[in-house]
């Protein structure tokens, strides 16, 4: 395999990264750059930058291009919902023409790319365009989906920012790779009438899968956890839909019963104000910790030691961190949202509410806290279930690269080996088709269109 130069384009800045996880390296998105470069590959980031003078660096091989990031300022007196979202049209126009910008000027120092990657629905714009301007194949990648619940209704399509994921689907693209987290990407893109093989469904990988041997007595001692708390744990990013809201409200009531408590939450975000004044207007602020955004490392720590894991998501709740905390062999109690069902199995190796008897949560948990007969044996099963079905990181990143290096080996067959190249495949895969039917239903096609048509083909460079 030939090594591949790879343009990536990200909609997030390395601050909101480092809010959300304290390194790069743990994300998803990292992750799978990271492989491609362990295999020899030349990757290039594109990220908006937050503040300050944009940057270019190496991160783990990567090589980092910041670009400007316009934000209009949002004043706290009132203002009308129309102009926040002219302002957040704005935002999204200046991005794609910045990211163009940027684009176009690491092109003349590094040369044009094989592939370019989309991260998220608004990079995806970017994607398309260099795509059709430059004549590259564009991958778009999308961690989820929110899609699915709003295609029925054209007004939960707008007001939860939907069309930026609609374009994402609807762009043509040589792949769109969907995170399976239970949201029904899949679902999604077959009711939008995307062909079955552009569509790749893959569910992330899961940390924690090796081995466990530690002691949980001595690992408490060492974070200053007496061994008879019984330890509730949440781990995701403070924001309204992933409803940390939930597992406070029910604090009152569980600690009716079990004084003896603590809610451990782990995240940063733009909710973790809100969810504080809710523990004091609730009175539990003595039964819940906030810790913040904590190493990879020390998620695991406190998933070993902790009683229960809580997940209650609006959309879905198989997340990186459901996975984690099944493969740390800690019970999962969460809510039965999207396709949650499909690896959670209520009473099996996990407990599942459905969004109409939340408020049985609260007995769900005293429940688990004082029969630890059920409680551990819905952790053994978790542990078993997350050994047996998930995949490692290295298995998952594999795959992506794997597809990808096998699709450039598919489109450029060495004619030494005697097989002859299928011409219609490799411009589908080079993503030169798409300037060749542009201009053949151009209904004024003239001498310069068909000429331009000949020089397309002649770049794909069979």
């Amino acid at each position: 395999m030939r090594k591949l130069r790879l343009f990536v384009i990200l909609s997030l800045s390395r601050q909101v990264y480092e809010r959300k996880q304290r390194t790069l390296s743990d994300t998803a998105e990292f992750r799978v750059l990271k492989g491609f470069v362990q295999n020899g590959h030349e990757v290039h980031a594109l990220m908006p930058k937050e503040k300050g003078i944009r940057e270019e660096y190496s991160y783990h091989g990567i090589a980092i291009h910041e670009f400007k990031n316009v934000r209009i300022p949002r004043t706290n007196g009132l203002v009308s919902k129309s102009l926040l979202t002219l302002a957040q049209r704005i935002e999204e126009l200046l991005f794609v023409l910045f990211s163009l910008k940027r684009f176009s000027e690491i092109v003349k120092s590094c040369g044009k790319p094989d592939l370019v990657y989309g991260y998220m629905p608004l990079a995806s714009i970017t994607t398309y365009l260099i795509s059709r301007l430059y004549g590259i194949p564009s991958i778009t990648r999308l961690f989820g989906a929110f899609l699915y619940t709003s295609l029925s209704s054209p007004r939960d399509l707008f007001l939860r920012m939907g069309y930026l994921e609609l374009l994402s689907f609807k762009l043509p693209c040589q792949y769109l790779i969907i995170t399976n987290d239970g949201t029904r990407g899949d679902e999604a893109a077959k009711r939008l009438g995307v062909p079955h093989e552009r569509v790749k469904y893959f569910m992330d990988g899961a940390d924690f899968l090796e081995p466990i041997e530690v002691d949980t007595t001595a690992l408490r001692e060492k974070l200053g956890i007496p061994g008879e708390v019984h330890l509730l744990l949440s781990v995701c990013r403070l924001t309204n839909w992933k409803r940390v809201d939930r597992i406070i409200e029910a604090i009152p009531e569980i600690a009716r019963v079990n004084k003896n408590i603590k809610v451990l939450i782990i995240g940063e975000g733009e909710e973790r104000r809100n969810l504080e004044f809710l523990c004091d207007k609730l009175d539990v602020r003595d039964f819940v910790v906030f810790l913040g955004a904590v190493t990879h490392n020390r998620i695991r720590d406190f998933m070993l030691i902790a009683d229960v894991f809580v997940s209650l998501y609006d959309f879905t709740n198989l997340s990186n961190s459901s996975f984690e905390a099944m493969a740390c062999g800690l019970c999962v109690v969460a809510l039965n949202t999207g396709a949650t069902s499909q690896v959670i199995k209520n009473g099996v190796n996990g407990v599942l509410i459905d969004p109409p008897d939340l408020k049985k949560l609260p007995d769900i948990i005293n429940w688990l806290l004082t029969d630890d007969d059920s409680r551990n044996k819905l952790s053994r099963k978790a542990r078993q279930y997350a050994l047996e079905n998930f995949e490692s990181w290295e298995e998952r990143v594999s795959k992506e690269v794997n597809l990808i290096e096998s699709s450039f080996n598919q489109a450029r067959q060495d004619y030494s080996t005697g097989q002859t190249a299928d011409p219609r495949r490799i411009l589908e895969e080079t993503g030169h088709m798409i300037e060749i039917k542009r201009e053949w239903k151009n209904p004024f096609r003239d001498g310069r269109a068909t000429a331009r048509i000949v020089k397309t083909i002649k770049r794909a460079k069979f």
